[in-house]
């Protein structure tokens, strides 16, 4: 059985080692969740949010993830081999020993230097009297 949730909500949520193989979660949302070994492998994730998520091994593998917005995840040694990221967002991740072999990065938004300036901005500290 493959799981359907088109705009399923999974905010917050521990899917950690879940099997969404061949899932259809078009525009779902899975902001600051924990997806650590989860299998994505082959599933439709077109326009998802993975704001803040932790994606750790996680397997995108021939997954369609476009428009996606992966802003900020932890993307460490996830395999995203074969898929396909067109125009998605890929602000800021963690991508130590991410798989990318074969994957569609057309037109990919990487971290844009100005936006990360201004997110660490801190303003000075008053001043003594």
């Amino acid at each position: 059985i493959k799981a359907r949730g088109n705009t399923a909500i999974f905010n917050e949520g521990i899917l950690d080692g879940s099997n969404l193989q061949g899932a259809n979660l078009q525009c779902s949302q899975f902001q600051k969740s924990s997806l650590k070994m989860t299998n994505l492998t082959a599933s439709r994730l077109d326009r998802a949010l993975f704001n803040h998520a932790d994606c750790t091994k996680a397997i995108f593998h021939s997954a369609k993830l476009p428009y996606a917005d992966l802003s900020r995840a932890v993307l460490a040694l996830a395999d995203f081999s074969g898929a396909d990221l067109k125009q998605s967002v890929l602000h800021r991740i963690d991508e130590r020993g991410t798989i990318w072999k074969g994957a569609n990065l057309e037109l990919v938004d990487r971290t844009d230097p100005d936006l990360a300036a201004a997110e660490d901005w801190l303003p000075p500290p008053p001043q003594k009297l």
